[in-house]
């Protein structure tokens, strides 16, 4: 169950990083548009894009509130489970295990 929300919360944050990187790219093709409605076009784009970065911010926040939840709510071990969360992260940040997760249907 912890391993599955640290995969969650993972995936959740490379979901962040991407939608980063398109705001960039974003903010790029803004700079080499002139006509009115592209700009105009671009601006919504824009916001639509910070409105999803929000919300999933809001999520990764949730994720990270239940897991400490969870850790506490487990008296016995809890440093261990503490160290087993760590290792998790760090093991599994760039596996496969992570880029698999599907964060929409789980969440």
């Amino acid at each position: 169950q912890i391993s599955n929300k640290v995969c969650q919360t993972m995936g959740i944050i490379k979901t962040n990083q991407c939608i980063s990187k398109d705001i960039s790219n974003i903010v790029q093709q803004a700079e080499t548009f002139t006509n009115i409605l592209g700009i105009l076009v671009l601006h919504l784009l824009h916001r639509a894009i910070a409105t999803v970065q929000f919300l999933s911010n809001l999520l990764l926040w949730n994720h990270l509130v239940s897991l400490e939840t969870t850790l506490h709510t487990t008296h016995q071990d809890t440093n261990h489970k503490r160290k087993e969360i760590l290792q998790i992260f760090h093991n599994d940040f760039h596996s496969k295990e992570i880029s698999q997760c599907n964060i929409l249907t789980e969440a």
